[in-house]
C-alpha cells in the first residue's frame, strides 16, 4: 500500500486515464519479446533473477513479470531506457496476489518510480520476509512512445537490514502471533521491510489508545495500521485505523474502541522505503503508548449523546455548547425548519484551527436526493475555520431537517476529541448578499420575526452583532442588485430604496419594528421586499459606514 507525494498521484491519474484508452492497434509497430503475453496478472512470466536484454512493450502496453526471491534477501529491480526523451513509464514491484489478484493500482503495490523525459535508467528495491521467500510481480507501464525498447535486471541481494540484536518484544515478526504492547514509553525498538512488527492490545469499552512513534529521524517514515482480532490480519481492505508518520513531528495513531464489549486489535508496524535513495528499509523507533477512558463522552458524554448515527439523531432547538466529537465519530442532530424560514449554524471549537463539515439531508437513507446543504467557512476569506451553513425551507409547512457534524479535520497532534458549541438560529425569510466583518470582528446578520400579514401584528428585525451606541437604520427595495461596494460592506438593494427611521445600536444590536404604518405602509399582501441594516461604523483609515446580509421576506 503506497504513501502517495503529490507529484506522484498527478502523474498517477494520467497514467489511469491512459490505460482506459490503451490502443492495441500500436503492437503491430511494436516486435513482441519472447515472453509475450505478459500484460496483465492472469499472464505474468516467472522470470528467473539475471539480466533480460532486448524487451519490448507498445504504447499503452505493460509487461508483467513473477519473480520470486529467497528468505531474507531484498530484491533489487533495474529497469534501462536507451531513448525515453519523450516516454512516459510507470515502474513498478508489486504483491503478488495470483492469477486473479491486483496487479495493477491499489493495494497490491510496494515499490513505484516515473520513467520519464530522459530518465534512461531507474532501480526499485523490496524485501523478502526474514523466514520465508517472497513472490513479487515486476511492472512497466509505458505511454506516448509507440515502441519501447528496454533492459531488465533482476537481483537478490542479502537483507542489510537483518543479524542485529533483537528488541525487547521480539520475535514479533508475524501478524498471527503479535507480542502485547502495554502503556508506556517502550525505546529501543527496530523495525525492516524483511520483519515487520506487529502488536497486540485490547481496548476495553470506552478506551482510547494513543500510539506515537518516538526517536525517528527527520528522513524516516512508518506506517501503523491495525486489524481487528476477527478480520484478516494484513488485509490493506480490512484495516480499521491507519496513517503514516513522516519524521520527528508529533504524529500517530488513535485507537477507540466505542463497543460496549473489549475489542482486540493487531497493530502493525511498518517502514515506507525512499526508493530514490535505496534508503529507509529499516528504522530504530520508539513507541510511547497512552491510554484514556471515554475522553469524548461517548458513555458520559454531552447531553445528546448517543447521537452518532442518523437514526439516533436528537432534537435541536436553540444554540448548544460544550458538545464533545471525536474523530472517528459524527454528531446527529434533528432541526425543524419553519415554513418560509431560514435556519443558521454554526461551530465553532475550543481548540485552535479545528473546523468540522456540516451537512443538511432530509431523511436518514443516504440517498444523494436528502441532501439539502453542506457547510463553508464562515467567511469568503477561509482565514476563519469555523463552518457555517444556510438552508431556507420554501414551503408553507415545518420542515424536519437532519443535520449531521462532522469529525474534526486536525492531525494527531490536535488530540483525539474535540469540544465544540453549535449556534443555531432561525429566521423568517432567505438571507443573501455577502457579509463582511465589522468592527466586532464579525458579520451583521438580519434576523426577522413575527407577523409578515400587512395589517396584522407587528413583524420585528434585528441586525448584530454591530458596534454599540452607532446610528443605524433599515433599508428595503422591492428589487436587489449584484453585490456592490458600500463603505466597508456591500449593498444588494436596487432603487428605489426605502429608509426607515435612524435609530440607535444600542448594546450591539438594530432592531426595528414593522407596524404597518410610515414606511412600512408600503408592504402590501403578495409582495416581496429585501431588506439590509446600514449603520456607522468608525474604523481608522475606512469609510465608517457599514452594511449587514440582505434578508428577502414575502408577504402571502
Amino acid at each position: 500500500m503506497l504513501a502517495l507525494p503529490a507529484r506522484s498521484r498527478r502523474l498517477l491519474s494520467v497514467l489511469t486515464l491512459s490505460l482506459a484508452s490503451a490502443a492495441p492497434a500500436w503492437a503491430q509497430q511494436c516486435p513482441p519479446d519472447p515472453f509475450e503475453p505478459n500484460d496483465d496478472c492472469a499472464t505474468a512470466v516467472t522470470l528467473p533473477l539475471g539480466l533480460h536484454t532486448g524487451l519490448t512493450v507498445p504504447d499503452g502496453g505493460a509487461d508483467v513479470f513473477r519473480v520470486t526471491v529467497p528468505a531474507g534477501q531484498r530484491l533489487v529491480a533495474t529497469v534501462s531506457v536507451p531513448n525515453s526523451a519523450n516516454l512516459l513509464g510507470f515502474f513498478r514491484i508489486l504483491e503478488d496476489q495470483g492469477p486473479s489478484g491486483t496487479c495493477n493500482f491499489g493495494d497490491a503495490g510496494l515499490a513505484f518510480g516515473f520513467v520519464e523525459l530522459g530518465v534512461t535508467q531507474l532501480t526499485l528495491a523490496w524485501s523478502a520476509s526474514a523466514t520465508a521467500p517472497a513472490t513479487f510481480l515486476v511492472r512497466f507501464d509505458t505511454f506516448f512512445t509507440a515502441c519501447t525498447t528496454y533492459d531488465l535486471d533482476l537481483t537478490a541481494i542479502p537483507e542489510p537490514c537483518l543479524g542485529g540484536p533483537p528488541d525487547m518484544f521480539e520475535p514479533n515478526s508475524d501478524c498471527g502471533a503479535p507480542s502485547v504492547l502495554p502503556v508506556g514509553l517502550h525505546t529501543g525498538l527496530d523495525v525492516a521491510i524483511a520483519e515487520r512488527d506487529y502488536y497486540s492490545l485490547v481496548l476495553q469499552p470506552g478506551e482510547l489508545v494513543s500510539v506515537e512513534p518516538v526517536g525517528l529521524s527527520n528522513l524516516d517514515v512508518l506506517r501503523l495500521s491495525a486489524w481487528d482480532l476477527n478480520v484478516t490480519c494484513g488485509d490493506p481492505s480490512a484495516i480499521a485505523f491507519g496513517t503514516t508518520v513522516y519524521g520527528s513531528g508529533l504524529q500517530g495513531l488513535h485507537l477507540f474502541n466505542p463497543g460496549a464489549t473489549p475489542r482486540p486489535l493487531v497493530l502493525e508496524v511498518a517502514p515506507v522505503p525512499d526508493q530514490d535513495s535505496q534508503t529507509g528499509f529499516c528504522v530504530a523507533y520508539g513507541l510511547d503508548v497512552k491510554s484514556q477512558v471515554d475522553p469524548c463522552g461517548v458513555f458520559t458524554g454531552d447531553p445528546f449523546e448517543p447521537n452518532d448515527f442518523c437514526g439516533a439523531a436528537a432534537r435541536l432547538s436553540g444554540p448548544q455548547s460544550g458538545l464533545s466529537l471525536s474523530r472517528h465519530d459524527f454528531d446527529w442532530f434533528e432541526v425543524q425548519v419553519p415554513p418560509r424560514s431560514t435556519v443558521r449554524l454554526l461551530t465553532t471549537s475550543t481548540g485552535t484551527g479545528e473546523s468540522r463539515l456540516m451537512m443538511l439531508h432530509s431523511g436518514c437513507s443516504g440517498s444523494t436526493a436528502e441532501f439539502l446543504a453542506s457547510s463553508a467557512h464562515v467567511y469568503a476569506d477561509s482565514l476563519d475555520p469555523r463552518q457555517f451553513l444556510t438552508w431556507t425551507n420554501h414551503t408553507t409547512t415545518p420542515f424536519t431537517t437532519r443535520l449531521r457534524v462532522g469529525s474534526p479535520n486536525g492531525g494527531f497532534a490536535n488530540g483525539y476529541c474535540d469540544t465544540y458549541d453549535l449556534d443555531l438560529d432561525l429566521t423568517l425569510g432567505q438571507p443573501f448578499c455577502r457579509v463582511e466583518r465589522n468592527s466586532t470582528g464579525e458579520g451583521a446578520r438580519l434576523v426577522a420575526s413575527g407577523s409578515t400579514t400587512p395589517g396584522v401584528g407587528a413583524l420585528v428585525l434585528s441586525a448584530g452583532p454591530l458596534p454599540a451606541n452607532r446610528p443605524g437604520m433599515l433599508l428595503m427595495s422591492r428589487t436587489e442588485r449584484p453585490a456592490t461596494i458600500f463603505g466597508q460592506g456591500f449593498l444588494c438593494l436596487a432603487a428605489p430604496i426605502v429608509r426607515l427611521p435612524i435609530t440607535t445600536t444600542g448594546s450591539g444590536t438594530l432592531v426595528t419594528t414593522l407596524d404597518w404604518t410610515g414606511a412600512s405602509a408600503a408592504i402590501a399582501l403578495g409582495d416581496v421586499w429585501s431588506f439590509q441594516a446600514w449603520f456607522r461604523d468608525p474604523v481608522p483609515g475606512a469609510l465608517g459606514v457599514h452594511t449587514s446580509e440582505g434578508l428577502r421576506l414575502s408577504f402571502p
